[in-house]
C-alpha cells in the first residue's frame, strides 16, 4: 500500500457521512493510484467511535477516530494525542492525519487519533481529566481495537506538545489504567514529540519556564505545587510499575525540553526502563510533529525503529546520513573505587548524551591524583570532570604506606593539611581545561569498617575542608555524602565502604543529573 498524502486527504474531504449508519459510524474509502492496484488501496475509517460517556460532556470530546487496513489480520496499534496546550485542539486536526494515518496504515497499523477533555477555560475540568480520560480511550481500544483489525497485545501512544505530556503521563501514573481495568503493560512503547512537561514543578520555577507556559500549566493543573508534581511524569517514575520503554524527541531550540527530557531518561533508565531522547535540532516544535510519517523522513525512521525494538530504545539512533548530528559531551570520572563502582551504570545511563571514560585505575589519595592528573586528562577536550579523593586520603597506613587497622602503630595518608594543599592544586589544573567541575564529596561510612582504619567523622573533616577550596574557586559540588547518609544500611554493603549493585546505580543516577545540569549551563 502506498497512500500519497494529498490523495488521501482529497479523498476523506470528498466523502460524505455514509447513508448507511452503523454502531462504529465506519465507512469505505477506495484510493486510486496509477502506481498501485485498486484492491490494496482501501482503508477503513471510523468515525467518532465514542470510547466513554460522561454526563455533561460533549460526546465528541470523549471520541476517536480510527484508521485500519483492509487486510486482516492482528495489526498492531499506534494510539496517537493531540497538542494545543490542554486547551485546544482536536483528533482529526490535519497534523494528525495528513501524513500520520497514511503512513501507519501503509506500514500495517490500526491508527487512532484521540480527543478528550481540555481546559479552555479556569472553570473547565483541570488534572486529572486529561489523562483520566486517555486512561478511558485506551481501555476501550484494547477491549474493542481486535474488531478494527487491531492486536490488543501490541498497543503504542504517541503524543506531541500537550499530547506528547498525557503520554509520558499515562505511561508512567499506573493509578489511571488502574482505575480502567488494567495495567501499564498494555502500552508496549511511547512516543512523545517535543514537550517540556515532564517535570512542571521543576520546569516553572527552576527552569523559567516564562509566564505563557505558566498560565497554560495553572490553567490545566492548577495552582498547586501538589497538583503540578501529581501531573508530572518524572515523579511517578519508580521500578517495578512495568513503565513501557519511551522515546523522547525534543526540538533544538528548546533547551528547558532537552534537559527536562534527558533528567527523564535518566530517571527512566534508573528505574529499568529502557529510554531514549533525541534532539531533532533541525526542526522546530511544530515542524517535528508535521514530519512524522512523511517518506524519507529521518525522525519517522527513527519512531519506526524503536516500535519495532522498544527494548532497545537505549542503544537508538538516528539513520546513518549523520546530518545535523554533533559529536557528544566528554565526560571525565576521576575517582577511588567507589566511582569505578558507579562508572558503569553510569555510562548507561547517559548512553547516547554523553561519552563517559573514567581514569585508568583507581585515583588513590590527592597526591596520588596531583602525580598523575597530567596522564589522566591526556590530550582530549574535556566538556565535564567529575572528581574526587578523600577516601583514601583519610585511611590509616603503617610505617611502609601499607593499610593498617591499628591507631597506634598507624597514621593517616594524607593528613588534613597535605590534603588541603592537593586538592588546591588538582582545582588550579583542571580550570585551564575549560571543562565545567563538578567535586564529589566523599561518599559516608560506619564507623571503623572492614579493611584499613577509617574514622567516620573523618569523612566530615575531609569534605568540609575540599568544599571550601570549592566554593573559592566557585567549583560546583554533587554532595553524594548527604545523598547517601540517609540510606546507608540500604544502599552500602556491611561493615564497608563500598556500595551494593543498587547503590552504586543510585550513586550513578545523582552523578548523570548533575552532570546533565552541568552540560545544560554550558550551553546557555
Amino acid at each position: 500500500m502506498n497512500l500519497s498524502d494529498g490523495a488521501f486527504h482529497d479523498a476523506v474531504r470528498s466523502v460524505a457521512r455514509p447513508a448507511l449508519s452503523t454502531a462504529f459510524g465506519f465507512f469505505f474509502i477506495l484510493l486510486a493510484s496509477a502506481s498501485v492496484h485498486a484492491a490494496d488501496n482501501e482503508i477503513r475509517i471510523f468515525r467518532n467511535v465514542q470510547y466513554a460517556k460522561i454526563d455533561g460532556v460533549d460526546s465528541e470530546l470523549l471520541s476517536l477516530d480510527i484508521f485500519s487496513p483492509k487486510k486482516p489480520g492482528k495489526h498492531p496499534v499506534m494510539v496517537m494525542i493531540h497538542g494545543g496546550g490542554w486547551r485546544i485542539g482536536d483528533k482529526a486536526n490535519r497534523a494528525m492525519t495528513r501524513h500520520k494515518a497514511p503512513h501507519f496504515v501503509d506500514h500495517g497499523f490500526v491508527y487512532a487519533s484521540v480527543n478528550y477533555r481540555l481546559s479552555k477555560t479556569r472553570d473547565d475540568p483541570k488534572h486529572p481529566a486529561h489523562v483520566q480520560d486517555i486512561a478511558k480511550a485506551l481501555a476501550w481500544i484494547h477491549d474493542h481495537v481486535g474488531e478494527y483489525g487491531g492486536d490488543p497485545d501490541r498497543i503504542f501512544v504517541m503524543g506531541h506538545s500537550a499530547g506528547a505530556h498525557l503520554a509520558a503521563l499515562i505511561s508512567t501514573d499506573h493509578r489511571r489504567l488502574k482505575a480502567e481495568g488494567k495495567d501499564l503493560s498494555i502500552i508496549k512503547g511511547a512516543i512523545c514529540l517535543d514537550t517540556a512537561a515532564y517535570d512542571i514543578p521543576r520546569y516553572i520555577n527552576e527552569l523559567n519556564a516564562g509566564r505563557v507556559m505558566r498560565s497554560l500549566c495553572e490553567n490545566a493543573f492548577g495552582t498547586s505545587e501538589e497538583s503540578w508534581r501529581d501531573a508530572s511524569p518524572r515523579h511517578h517514575v519508580a521500578p517495578g510499575k512495568k513503565i513501557p520503554p519511551m522515546l523522547l524527541l525534543h526540538t533544538g531550540h528548546r533547551m528547558e525540553g532537552e534537559r527536562l527530557a534527558r533528567e527523564l531518561v535518566v530517571a527512566l533508565r534508573e528505574a529499568g526502563t529502557p529510554a531514549r531522547e533525541t534532539r531533532a535540532a533541525d526542526k522546530n516544535h511544530a515542524g517535528i510533529n508535521n514530519c512524522i510519517g512523511l517518506p524519507g523522513d529521518r525522525y519517522t525512521k527513527l519512531v519506526m525503529a524503536f516500535i519495532a525494538n522498544p527494548r532497545g530504545a537505549n542503544g537508538l539512533t538516528l539513520d546513518e546520513s549523520g546530518e545535523g548530528d554533533e559529536p557528544l559531551p566528554a565526560v571525565l570520572i576521576i575517582g577511588d573505587s567507589i566511582s569505578i563502582g558507579y562508572t558503569k551504570p553510569l555510562t548507561a545511563l547517559l548512553e547516547g548524551m554523553a561519552t563517559v571514560v573514567h581514569n585508568p585505575g583507581n585515583a588513590q589519595h590527592s597526591a596520588f591524583g596531583v602525580a598523575n592528573l597530567e596522564e589522566w586528562l591526556g590530550d582530549r577536550s574535556w566538556d565535564v570532570i567529575h572528581f574526587n579523593h578523600g577516601l583514601h586520603d583519610l585511611k590509616y597506613v603503617d610505617a611502609n604506606g601499607k593499610n593498617t587497622r591499628e591507631r597506634e602503630t598507624g597514621r593517616i595518608q594524607i593528613p588534613l593539611d597535605e590534603y588541603e594543599k592537593n586538592m588546591e592544586a588538582i582545582v588550579q589544573r583542571l580550570e585551564k581545561t575549560g571543562a565545567a567541575l563538578i567535586f564529589a564529596t566523599t561518599t559516608p561510612f560506619p564507623d571503623k569498617p572492614d579493611g584499613p582504619l577509617r574514622d567516620a567523622y573523618q569523612a566530615v573533616k575531609y569534605n568540609e575542608a575540599a568544599c571550601k577550596i570549592m566554593k573559592k574557586h566557585a567549583v560546583r559540588v554533587n554532595d553524594l555524602y548527604a545523598f547517601a547518609l540517609p540510606r546507608l544500611e540500604e544502599l552500602q554493603q556491611p561493615k564497608n565502604v563500598h556500595f551494593t549493585g543498587d547503590g552504586s546505580m543510585a550513586l550513578a543516577g545523582e552523578v548523570a543529573r548533575c552532570t546533565l545540569d552541568a552540560l545544560h549551563l554550558r550551553q546557555e
